[in-house]
């Protein structure tokens, strides 16, 4: 991401001692948003969302796409031993996830329903994501000369439903 960006405000609960701070509360984000530098598309948001102690929790909390398309996020976000966790869920009947108008891999703009998880840490983040393309989409691929082919174990195709018949080698 390259722009993080909002106001956060809230009422907040602090009690405790010092060594160990309750911290408790609603918090409103304004303004808020988010742009991804390898798809191009910018997110917004404006919600709230509660906060207890290394927790923020997010319910149903709302994102769009600068189209005006909306994703639901729900879940935790906690800070634990200078680390930031995830379990979120997020579910989007139809959302932007690409706005490229050029690059060397791939470009395009593509609009997709999708449901998926975001888990493990900020650093080793683990993206469980079932979508599809919608209507509107273009994927530019270019092609040249200087094709080069490389494997990658960071993405799984998994397809979902029933596998198809296999013919019969019998003749």
């Amino acid at each position: 991401t390259s722009n993080i960006d909002g106001y956060l405000s809230g009422n907040f609960h602090i009690g405790g001692n010092p060594d160990a701070l309750d911290l408790n509360g609603i918090a409103a984000v304004t303004d808020g948003l988010l742009h991804v530098d390898v798809t191009g598309v910018t997110y917004y948001f404006s919600d709230s969302l509660s906060i207890s102690n290394d927790t923020l929790t997010l319910n149903n909390f709302s994102i769009h796409d600068g189209e005006g398309n909306t994703a639901r996020v729900n879940g935790h976000l906690i800070y634990s031993d200078n680390d930031l966790l995830l379990d979120l869920n997020l579910a989007a009947p139809r959302i932007q996830v690409l706005d490229s108008r050029s690059g060397e891999t791939f470009y395009g703009r593509l609009l997709a329903s999708a449901e998926g998880t975001l888990t493990g840490s900020i650093a080793h983040p683990a993206i469980h994501v079932r979508a599809s393309t919608l209507e509107g989409s273009e994927l530019h691929v270019p092609v040249d000369n200087k094709l080069q082919v490389s494997e990658g174990d960071y993405i799984h195709f998994v397809s979902y439903g029933p596998r198809p018949l296999r013919q019969s080698s019998n003749k």
